[in-house]
């Protein structure tokens, strides 16, 4: 009986999920299906970053570059759907007023027009095709060679690379609200994330914990950003020749309450960073584990997973799924 390749399952997973959504996402303007599309580009490029078998490799490499080039498309579009979403909340809880409301709805509407018409001419059928031949290349490749360890070892040095980087990170950010270096921590911490996930998911080890806190990570500095996008929206609206006009009084008072908001989220991230410096800690210990394992009663079905025990008091505020 030939055994899979462990990566295969998870690679079939997301192109599963690119197939289902991919049409609707681009061509009908789904807002959900767009997003599932993006974070899938996300985790497959996770996945295929892992495939340095000589003959996956190709294939691989290929899959994970358009999955990029697509994930780019997406990222605007989703961005500018978060940001009226936002504005819709806001303005529910009566912190804008309508008529400030109302100039930022139409000024963010303008830019989706824009970058939709970005996404549906870039990301073509030609294209859509283009990345599902090389997936499916890749699955392929998995079947030939079966059983593979190669992948395991990258997974060690993928965990220590992302954990000295998201250090590196989050010491370059310090207390001090910079926008770039928080923005860097968020996207670091994702990835981070996306390699702890693929050892659960394979049965590599088991990281519950630390995927959780990084989620949490994600969930704040992932609001954070929201709030960043919107205002950076709301201060392209157009100024008024006469500045005492009421809508622009209020889109004045709406960015003092957005810049609030931004630094309480940005004091809980400041609050946290040594907690997420342990899990950094904890990740080269996990990555020297997964090392040493290898080698020791390869695919028996008496091997344990390696597990990660850190346990980490959550006290991030809980937001939306990102």
């Amino acid at each position: 009986m030939t055994v899979s390749h462990a990566l295969k399952r998870l690679v079939e997973r997301q192109h599963s999920i690119l197939a289902e959504h991919l049409m609707s996402a681009i061509e009908e303007g789904a807002e959900k299906a767009l997003h599932r599309c993006r974070v899938s580009t996300r985790r497959l490029r996770a996945v295929l970053s892992l495939c340095t078998n000589d003959t996956l490799w190709s294939s691989a490499r290929s899959a994970a570059r358009r999955a990029r080039v697509l994930g780019q498309l997406c990222g605007p579009v989703r961005e500018l759907d978060v940001a009226l979403e936002l504005l819709d909340e806001l303005a529910g809880q009566g912190l804008v007023g309508s008529a400030a409301a109302g100039r930022i709805r139409q000024r963010i509407r303008e830019e989706q027009v824009r970058q939709r018409r970005r996404l549906t001419g870039k990301a073509d059928r030609s294209i859509r095709r283009k990345i599902g031949r090389d997936l499916e290349d890749v699955t392929d490749a998995m079947t030939v060679i079966g059983t593979d360890r190669e992948w395991v070892k990258e997974l060690a040095c993928h965990v220590t690379r992302r954990a000295g980087r998201l250090r590196r990170l989050v010491g370059a950010a310090g207390s001090l609200y910079v926008s770039e270096r928080i923005h860097a921590v968020r996207i670091e911490a994702k990835k981070l994330r996306y390699v702890f996930e693929i050892a659960s998911e394979t049965g590599e080890a088991e990281c519950l914990s630390a995927v959780t806190y990084l989620k949490k990570v994600q969930q704040v500095l992932g609001r954070l950003h929201d709030f960043e996008v919107l205002q950076g929206l709301m201060r392209s609206v157009e100024r008024p020749a006469e500045p005492h006009q009421m809508w622009f009084r209020q889109l004045e008072s709406f960015d003092n309450e957005i810049e609030g908001e931004c630094r309480r989220l940005h004091s809980h991230f400041v609050a946290e960073q040594q907690e997420i410096l342990r899990i950094c800690d904890h990740a080269d210990e996990f990555a020297s584990a997964i090392l040493n394992n290898i080698g020791k009663e390869l695919l028996k079905p008496s091997r344990r997973p390696i597990k990660m025990t850190l346990e980490i008091p959550v006290k991030f505020p809980v937001s939306r799924q990102r």
